[in-house]
């Protein structure tokens, strides 16, 4: 009898082993999470990422700014999921503006090459607040598995009719440009608790 226990829970700890390392310790249940853990645990530094706001004008992501940093990654022609993110950050932005507008900078960054001109249209759309800008990645629509966003955490999979599969996570930098959160963007209730625990 005891043999036959062990033939039967031998299969289930190798079952339950295997699902533990599968998972980064239970911590990632889909590709793009096991992505935004992949590159090392936080705080850690992450890639510069070179973009253009909604009025054209030059900017860096990982560059120190002495202020914290809250990005999300997005483009406009998304059917659904990215404009729903747009609507939470903004969510998130209008909560903190009054309290930490001055030491919190949040932006959408587009992979796709959408132009400033249609990045700002979308902004006044949106009624975005002052501390809540869009931007587009600079170098045009980025290809699938790009390396500078999979060592910034963001999984992004380029489709056949052109649309993308990708993360849709928060993306929190400190003063000194360290990822010190990923957010689930899903809950932006959690992203606002967070934030007004560690700004100071």
């Amino acid at each position: 009898m005891k043999g036959r226990r062990g033939l039967v829970l031998l299969p289930l700890l190798l079952w339950v082993g295997a699902g533990v390392i599968w998972t980064q310790g239970c911590s990632a249940f889909t590709s793009f999470s096991a992505a935004a853990l992949s590159p090392g645990a936080m705080p850690r530094s992450v890639p510069e990422l070179a973009f253009l706001d909604d009025q054209g004008a030059p900017h860096v992501v990982g560059e120190a700014t002495g202020r914290f940093t809250l990005v999300s990654f997005m483009y406009l022609r998304c059917p659904m999921v990215c404009h729903l993110g747009l609507a939470h950050l903004r969510d998130v932005a209008r909560a903190l503006e009054a309290t930490t507008g001055d030491r919190l900078d949040i932006w959408s960054l587009s992979f796709d090459g959408d132009s400033p001109a249609t990045l700002a249209g979308m902004r006044a759309n949106l009624k975005l607040p002052e501390n809540y800008r869009l931007g587009v990645l600079q170098g045009g629509p980025v290809a699938s598995d790009d390396e500078a966003l999979a060592r910034f955490g963001v999984l992004v999979r380029r489709r056949e009719a052109g649309q993308y599969n990708h993360s849709t996570f928060f993306y929190l930098l400190d003063e000194r440009a360290r990822l010190v959160a990923v957010i689930p963007a899903e809950v932006p209730e959690h992203a606002v608790e967070l934030l007004r625990k560690v700004l100071p």
